[in-house]
C-alpha cells in the first residue's frame, strides 16, 4: 500500500502525525514502506505482554476483533532506531466486506507501545479498536510461543559433545 494517506490528514493531524513518526524513529510513513520492506516472521518481534495491551488501551479490550480472526497476516520492520513497527489489515466492524482498515503499532524492543494509528475514522485518537486488535493478536503470538526459537529450530548442539572429531 503506498498512497498519500499522511498528506491528506487534516493540518492539525498531520502534525501529530510527524511527532509520532519521529517518536519511533521513522522517515517515512508505513503506508508508504515497499512490501518488500516488510517481514512476515514472527520470532523476530520484540517481547510484547498483554500488560503491554493494558497499559496502552488502559482497560479498554479490543478482544472482539482478534477473537473473531478479523486480524489478519501481520507484518513487522524494525527501524533504524531500534523499534519494531507491526501491521496487519483489519476486517471493518461495519460492512464486513469493505476494504479492511489499516493499523500499524510501534514497539520498542522490551515491548511497550511507543504510538500506534490506524486510518479508520477513529485511528487518529490510536487506540481505536483495530488497534487494539492488532495488539492482542501480536500479545496472543508471544505468550502462545510462535515469537520464540524452538530446539528444533537450532542445529543440535548437545550430540556434538559425545562425538569423536575425525
Amino acid at each position: 500500500m503506498s498512497y498519500q494517506y499522511q498528506e491528506n490528514l487534516a493540518l492539525d493531524a498531520q502534525q501529530r502525525y510527524s511527532v509520532k513518526l519521529k517518536l519511533i524513529g521513522l522517515d517515512i510513513c508505513p503506508y508508504k514502506v515497499p512490501a518488500d520492506t516488510w517481514i512476515n516472521d514472527p520470532k523476530q518481534w520484540p517481547a510484547f505482554e498483554y500488560q503491554d495491551v493494558f497499559h496502552y488501551l488502559i482497560k479498554h479490550p479490543r478482544t472482539h476483533f482478534f477473537l473473531s480472526g478479523w486480524v489478519q497476516t501481520v507484518f513487522h520492520m524494525k527501524t533504524d532506531s531500534g523499534h519494531y513497527v507491526l501491521k496487519a489489515d483489519v476486517k471493518p466492524s461495519w460492512g464486513v466486506t469493505d476494504e479492511p482498515h489499516h493499523p500499524w503499532v510501534a514497539l520498542k524492543k522490551s515491548g511497550p507501545v511507543i504510538a500506534a494509528h490506524c486510518n479508520c475514522m477513529a485511528g487518529l485518537r490510536e487506540t481505536c479498536s483495530h488497534v487494539g486488535a492488532l495488539l492482542f493478536k501480536i500479545e496472543a503470538a508471544v505468550r502462545l510461543g510462535y515469537t520464540s526459537s524452538t530446539c528444533t529450530d537450532r542445529p543440535c548442539e548437545w550430540n556434538a559433545l559425545f562425538c569423536k572429531e575425525r
